[in-house]
């Protein structure tokens, strides 16, 4: 056997020659490094683009290619924080990142299928109508996080869902909108007509859209500010946010706020969010100088 290599995989040495073997041994030593600052909270993704482009040049694109992966429940290779490039039709360019794999397979009223959660790796800045402060964007234009009398709950009846799915999800190319499915939640319900709440008043299965902000959980692994139990949804935490590190996004070098879907269990007029530093906090709906992160799912 000529030009031996010697390898210490999880353990086991390796002895392995030119071709396809020493590839082989090559991508398990690149795949433990890559888990180990995985579990250091080191690990800040690749692009799946260039680790899979033999694979991804079969397809039409880079995102029928992925959707093909995700549909087969096969993702070999990949690890949260891997990332797929977007350039929004506005011409900003965002990085997606796997958010977590399956988190909600077999879950809800229909039973849930294979799914990848892709998280933006920076906030995003809004411009238009629905910006404030620049490009920052108020969770609602009014002091409520109620639900209306048409749309009960509080989130999909608010001024940022409102911009993900009649804004973003427009700037997002079509190579990407058309891989996206819609994910359904269990969400919490607040609205009386008479006075408004300052905890959920019920809840029910409601489709998130294709796109939509984190919860609690997904980003803190429990229910945080929100209402005890209604917050609760279906949710468990994504991966990428296992670390307070991950759950810290940027606006350029600068650390940035960001909003979440939950309403604050005990007010009728804040909102859950991530601060800068990656603390859980609260804030009124009508703050101006807070960011979205726009999230979608592959299925």
């Amino acid at each position: 056997m000529s030009d031996v290599l010697k390898f210490n995989v999880n353990g086991q040495q390796l002895l392995v020659a030119d071709g396809t073997a020493r590839a082989d041994a090559t991508a398990a030593l690149d795949m433990e490094t890559r888990l180990q600052q995985l579990y250091t909270g080191e690990y800040t993704g690749r692009s799946l683009v260039e680790m899979f482009a033999s694979e991804i040049v079969e397809y039409d694109d880079e995102w029928e290619w992925f959707q093909a992966r995700v549909q087969a429940g096969d993702y070999s290779g990949m690890l949260p924080f891997d990332y797929i490039p977007v350039t929004l039709t506005s011409g900003f360019n965002l990085l997606y990142e796997i958010g977590h794999f399956d988190p909600y397979r077999g879950a809800g009223d229909t039973e849930g299928g294979h799914h990848v959660p892709m998280i933006p790796k920076v906030v995003v800045p809004v411009s238009g109508t629905y910006a404030t402060n620049g490009d920052h964007i108020m969770w609602n234009t009014s002091a409520n996080n109620n639900g209306t009398s048409s749309e009960k709950h509080p989130y999909l009846a608010s001024n940022l869902h409102s911009w993900e799915t009649g804004v973003f999800y427009n700037l997002l190319p079509e190579k990407v909108r058309t891989r996206i499915v819609e994910q359904r939640h269990f969400l919490e319900e607040r609205y009386n007509s008479s006075t408004a709440q300052s905890a959920a008043t019920g809840w029910s299965w409601a489709s998130l859209g294709k796109v939509w902000s984190p919860s609690c959980i997904e980003v803190y692994g429990h229910e945080s500010w929100g209402t005890k139990g209604y917050s609760d949804d279906i949710d468990c935490q994504f991966d990428v946010f296992k670390s307070t590190r991950g759950r810290i996004r940027r606006n350029g070098s600068s650390r940035a706020p960001w909003w979440l879907r939950v309403p604050s269990g005990v007010s009728s007029s804040h909102v859950c969010r991530v601060y800068e530093n990656g603390i859980a906090i609260t804030y009124s709906a009508t703050d101006t100088w807070i960011y979205p992160l726009p999230c979608f799912l592959i299925g």
